[in-house]
């Protein structure tokens, strides 16, 4: 018993240890500078055109933003539309097949977001940057989700050094369609849902956004004593009380002691060698905008 309480002890400081470091990783992540863009065109964050947010829901959204916003040192911009605003707005055809999967909502993300400048910095003039777009200028943090109810489409647009480190396109579209269940029934909770998942790959340098409650942190101790605890009484349950004397005639002798071989068998396999290569698209390439998108 007393090796038990030893061992839930260690297991508990050392779960207590790892917590607290990821919090400070997770803090040290979230460091940044006071908002410095001068250049954004409004103070507006939810951009309901598609009329599927309720006027409360709107401004609750628009509190929830600030306050991330605020957290994670990035514009966040959410945007309902349908086919009509998106063509007369835009110039895009969702329903035109000339058009690759996803292409024209991320085309409205990327259009709104150079036109009104989203992002945490003022946008940096530098036309030789991969980043740049066709003016030149290079997008600061930022994510922008749009999302075209009669298409189906939605759309994370992730911009500046910092937000696509930390979200790669292939998050982007997960993240997308993990919110994207919930757009049609409780979009405002399909939004929230998106942007709090970017939340949490912010605090990841690599983005991986994976935080554990100290809750469970404190429930996988004790099982892990548990089980450490009862594999221990089992051993000692188990352990042997005879030895190979114990119905054995101590007296009793070898009377013939060879090994016979009997044949040779060889058996060889061929073990065959692939290689294989895969990609996933990856928030730190080029462009001027990231991202990723889903059905829903």
């Amino acid at each position: 018993m007393k090796k038990f309480r030893i061992t839930v002890l260690i297991l508990f400081a050392i779960g207590i240890v790892f917590m607290i470091m990821g919090l400070i990783v997770s803090n040290s992540n979230l460091k940044h500078d006071a908002r410095s863009n001068t250049e954004c065109r409004t103070d507006q964050r939810v951009f309901d055109y598609a009329d599927k947010l309720t006027g409360n829901e709107e401004q609750s959204l628009e509190k929830k933003i600030a306050k991330w916003e605020d957290k994670t040192g990035m514009d966040i911009v959410v945007m309902t539309i349908d086919n009509a605003q998106a063509q007369s707005m835009f110039g895009t055809y969702m329903d035109d097949t000339y058009y690759e999967e996803f292409e024209a909502i991320k085309t409205v993300a990327k259009s709104f977001s150079e036109q009104e400048r989203f992002g945490w910095e003022n946008w940096e003039y530098n036309p030789q940057s991969n980043r740049s777009t066709s003016d030149g200028y290079v997008p600061s943090d930022s994510i922008i989700i749009a999302a075209n109810y009669e298409a189906g489409d939605v759309w994370m647009s992730t911009t500046g050094t910092r937000v696509r480190a930390r979200i790669s396109d292939s998050k982007a579209s997960s993240l997308t369609e993990k919110g994207g269940k919930y757009l049609r029934e409780d979009a405002e909770k399909g939004f929230a849902t998106m942007i709090q998942g970017a939340v949490q790959c912010m605090k990841s340098s690599s983005g991986g956004g994976l935080k554990i409650p100290p809750f469970y942190i404190v429930i996988l101790v004790l099982i892990c004593g548990a089980i450490f605890f009862i594999t221990n009484m089992s051993k000692k349950a188990g352990e042997t009380t005879t030895n190979l004397n114990t119905y054995v005639n101590g007296n009793a002798q070898v009377l013939d002691r060879r090994d016979i071989f009997v044949r040779k068998e060889v058996t060889s396999v061929k073990i065959e060698s692939s290689s294989s290569g895969g990609g996933g698209s990856s928030g730190g390439g080029g462009g001027s905008h990231g991202g990723g998108g889903s059905h829903f």
